[in-house]
């Protein structure tokens, strides 16, 4: 909140005494700005902004790092499908980044440094200027951020509008603040995206059922093994977009539950357990609701107030073939094995099972304990047991 409402302050302040570009053009420009920290895809809008206010041939927009090598996004206003290798040989090769180093909180007009008579014989004036009869650029280094990542804002000219001058120059200077404060949003808010994202992969990878819940029992997230069992619709089920208990007097239970585990019920929020039967000859499912903390979730209509973790005392102990093969390099047969051992059969079981002889099964076995790193089948087990049993959805 308090980053929030120092950003608003700080465009407040830094929009008194606009430049020359008119009263709407600013306002419009220094808007769109921010609005693209929120939504990427503005970014294209606000580039047209600038190309009015700056009176520009072309916009560029590129993030990469210092050497050039890796660049992770380039916009470019009039040329939206320009291909990325075109740009990335074009810089690769240019004399301005060779000849002048970016500095965050630059804003510079290279060919007042570096003369033409040097810099147009070069590939870059060549490749990417001459095509589109470019004269003049203004160069604004936004940010270089700890780890070397550069964003950068470059104007250009063509040769109809020729030079820019100091009301333009003046122009960068003042957008620059707004400009910087706009890529630290976005870098905050893609950091919590990857984080959120990443906390939500790691669940679908946990063997357990996860479910994230508003206090009313609303149904705000499910992992994989929660999808899966929700829609068996043995024991839990998800009715009107909450999550329900199929027999009544357990969904009683479950209400109370969910009650306590929010806070609403007037006691303080407090952990329940509770078991839930599924009919026939299946284990009931333990059911686990937590209180959930939400008081970083103060802008969200629905924040989540409960945790629910549900275990199916019935689901196979098993770990993806998939993942054992990718991770330690099994074959199929090895990773079957894998999971064979850690369901608790012996050698001469899995022998009898698989009617292999019990040497090409010990010789197997060494094969597996070589490629996982252990020495006695007892680590091969607890290595396994403390493997994430992934499935993820789909």
């Amino acid at each position: 909140m308090h980053y929030l409402q120092s950003t608003i302050q700080f465009a407040v302040v830094m929009t008194r005494n606009k430049p020359n570009a008119t009263e709407r053009q600013f306002d419009d420009l220094i808007g769109t700005i921010y609005d693209s920290a929120v939504d990427s895809n503005r970014w294209l809008a606000a580039l047209g902004l600038l190309k009015q206010a700056m009176q520009t041939a072309s916009t560029v927009h590129l993030t990469h790092d210092l050497s050039r090598s890796v660049f992770r996004r380039v916009a470019v206003e009039d040329e939206p499908h320009l291909r990325l290798a075109d740009v990335k040989s074009s810089l690769q090769s240019s004399i301005v980044y060779r000849t002048l180093p970016v500095r965050s909180g630059e804003v510079i007009r290279p060919l007042t440094i570096i003369p033409r008579a040097i810099f147009e014989p070069t590939p870059t004036y060549e490749m990417f200027w001459r095509p589109r009869r470019l004269h003049d650029v203004i160069r604004v280094t936004i940010d270089v951020s700890a780890d070397g990542v550069v964003h950068t804002l470059n104007l250009f000219r063509d040769r109809d509008t020729g030079d820019f001058g100091p009301e333009q120059m003046a122009l960068a200077e003042r957008l620059l603040p707004h400009l910087r404060r706009a890529v630290l949003v976005r870098r905050q808010l893609d950091g919590t995206d990857l984080l959120g994202r990443s906390g939500l992969a790691a669940l679908d990878m946990l063997p357990q059922g996860f479910m994230l819940l508003r206090h009313d029992g609303k149904l705000l997230h499910a992992n994989a093994v929660a999808e899966k069992l929700l829609s068996v619709g043995e024991g839990l089920c998800a009715r009107g977009g909450k999550l329900t208990a199929v027999q009544p007097a357990t969904d009683t239970r479950l209400r109370e539950a969910i009650a306590a585990a929010s806070g609403t019920d007037a006691l303080p929020p407090r952990g329940r357990a509770l078991q839930v039967p599924r009919g026939d000859d299946a284990p009931a499912l333990s059911v686990l609701l937590l209180p959930f903390r939400h008081d970083t979730c103060w802008g969200l209509p629905l924040a989540p107030a409960v945790l629910v973790i549900v275990a199916d005392p019935a689901a196979a102990d098993r770990i993806d073939i998939g993942h054992l093969t990718t991770w330690f390099g099994l074959t199929p047969s090895e990773a079957e094995l894998a999971n064979t051992l850690l369901a608790g059969q012996d050698l001469r079981a899995i022998a009898t099972t698989r009617r292999r002889e019990m040497t090409t099964v010990r010789t197997q076995l060494a094969r597996l304990m070589t490629k996982t790193g252990t020495h006695r089948q007892s680590d091969l087990i607890r290595l396994l047991d403390r493997l994430p049993r992934a499935t993820g959805k789909g």
